[in-house]
């Protein structure tokens, strides 16, 4: 058995902690010695303290990352607030139901990521941000959605073009002073700042660049789990209120569409010490989600898919400083997505069920860019 902390090379060919375990993973999660910045970069942003406070000592690169860091989320849950992803469920249902009317218009077969999970999950982002529906079609093709069979990412080329529209888009709002979430950041206190705009650029580029493709890939994932274990999915449809119970439990299993191999990658900003091990300040560190969702120590048979499964304290949203702002957006679109699109087509299967049902297949761990579905 893998140690639950270990040294590895990663692809890149750098030295690095890979930690496994739900427990380390969870607590180095939420250790603010943990960050995102590579310790150079974040020293270059490090500016000297001001003058007249004592020692005018620069802050450390872990205390400026936080305190960066928490204002910004600070200042973005209230926009982002859950009364306003609750004002959204209204939006899901309505959604979901026009997709699955317009599968079932069109006839079998029919690929579910492309006729209902993107277009679900990327309608309600713009919704949510109250930019064009027209301009799905683009946030695709620079986001790389089903090029070649397969769903990569952004590229630099169209990462550049999210932030040329994020820029555009604060542009346009920045007169208004609406009520509409993008408004509502760039009026935030020092909204009519450089760095506050761009913050709101950096956000918005995200949101339309990764923002649809999570819940969309956690649809696809959750479908073809139901479809492998055709008594979950009798269940669900039995008992369309287990499906937050569902959600969870999908969330545990799938791997996300931008999972990096080895985990989600931090730098120690100082020396951390857990357990035997003692990571240096600027090693870095990945946090395997995917293992740690797996840890027999929390989680009964691990492999096993249960849609009843409670508790279900899965990370694949994070832990404490740097969980995702957006779980409960991305949760609900899951939950209602799913119950809407099996109750919706009581017969809806995988075209190649056998295949699914073979042992040692796990497409949900591969985010497949086509789901062929038939009823």
């Amino acid at each position: 058995m893998a140690r639950p902390i270990e040294r590895v090379q990663s692809r890149a060919g750098e030295r690095a902690w890979h930690v496994t375990r739900h427990a380390e993973v969870k607590a180095l999660l939420g250790d603010e010695r943990l960050g995102m910045e590579n310790p150079m970069s974040a020293r270059m942003l490090a500016a000297p303290g001001p003058r007249g406070t004592g020692t005018g000592r620069r802050p450390g690169i872990g205390q400026l990352e936080y305190r960066v860091h928490t204002a910004w989320r600070k200042a973005m849950n209230k926009v982002f607030s859950a009364r306003a992803f609750d004002t959204m469920i209204p939006v899901i249902h309505a959604v979901s139901r026009e997709l699955t009317r317009d599968l079932m218009r069109a006839g079998p077969p029919a690929d579910l990521h492309d006729g209902y999970s993107v277009p679900l999950a990327a309608r309600v982002i713009c919704a949510l941000l109250d930019v064009p529906v027209a301009d799905i079609g683009c946030f695709r093709q620079w986001a790389g959605d089903g090029q070649d069979g397969v769903r990569p990412g952004p590229s630099p080329e169209g990462m550049s073009q999210f932030v040329a529209y994020a820029e555009a888009l604060v542009a346009d709002r920045r007169p208004g002073r609406a009520d509409d979430p993008v408004s509502l950041l760039l009026g935030l206190p020092a909204g009519s700042t450089k760095a506050q705009e761009g913050r709101v650029v950096r956000l918005l580029a995200g949101m339309l660049a990764f923002g649809w493709q999570t819940p969309a890939s956690m649809l696809d994932a959750g479908a073809l789990l139901l479809f492998a274990h055709p008594a979950q999915r009798q269940l669900l449809r039995q008992r369309p209120a287990l499906s937050g119970l569902a959600t969870e439990e999908i969330l545990r299993l799938a791997r996300p569409p931008n999972a990096v191999d080895g985990g989600v990658h931090r730098q120690a900003h100082a020396d951390v010490s857990i357990g035997e091990v003692t990571i240096g300040a600027g090693d870095m560190v990945l946090l395997d989600l995917v293992e740690a969702n797996r840890d027999r120590q929390v989680f009964a048979e691990p492999e096993r898919f249960d849609i009843t499964r409670d508790p279900n304290p899965h990370l694949s949203f994070g832990h404490a400083f740097y969980m995702c702002n957006f779980a409960r957006l991305a949760r609900t679109e899951i939950g209602i997505g799913l119950a809407n699109i099996f109750t919706g087509i009581p017969g809806l299967r995988a075209v190649d069920q056998a295949a699914l049902e073979a042992p040692g297949a796990a497409p949900w761990l591969t985010n497949p860019a086509k789901v062929l579905v038939t009823w």
